[in-house]
């Protein structure tokens, strides 16, 4: 099986049914990942990162399950790309494959608010200059 054979039997099914959906999954890290960096993280900017550790990790040795990885990571990048602009997806006669990639999913779902509750003001407020949030107080961008 070629490397990209391989990414797509992850993300369609093996990963997706232990993960979730891409934009759910890729939503609830990136929710946590908010919280931990006080800064605002997307489920884009969470398939972007996630490539950025495996090209780390293939610049210090080669590892075939890292470029499935990274070819995987980039579908799921597509796939949340897809749903955010419908109207970008190409035209095509619709797949099992292709209907479900553009069917709606919540971006943000329950659990992942629980989650991170406590945290919900944090998220409210965004600073200007420094785009961190503005907890705690006082902000480093005050005067």
């Amino acid at each position: 099986m070629s490397i990209l054979d391989d990414a797509k039997q992850l993300t369609t099914t093996d990963r997706r049914d232990v993960y979730g959906h891409p934009t759910v999954d890729f939503a609830r890290i990136a929710a946590l990942w908010s919280v931990i960096l006080r800064i605002p993280v997307s489920a884009r900017q969470v398939g972007i990162c996630m490539i950025a550790l495996k090209l780390a990790r293939e610049t210090n040795a080669h590892a075939r399950d890292t470029l499935v990885d990274i070819a995987g990571y980039a579908a799921c990048l597509q796939t949340i790309a897809d749903l955010e602009d419908p109207c970008s997806v190409p035209d095509a006669a619709p797949s099992s494959s292709t209907t479900e990639a553009t069917s709606p999913v919540p971006l943000v779902i329950p659990s992942v608010l629980a989650a991170v509750k406590d945290a919900s003001e944090m998220l409210k407020e965004i600073c200007p200059k420094c785009q961190r949030f503005l907890l705690p107080k006082p902000h480093r961008c005050d005067p």
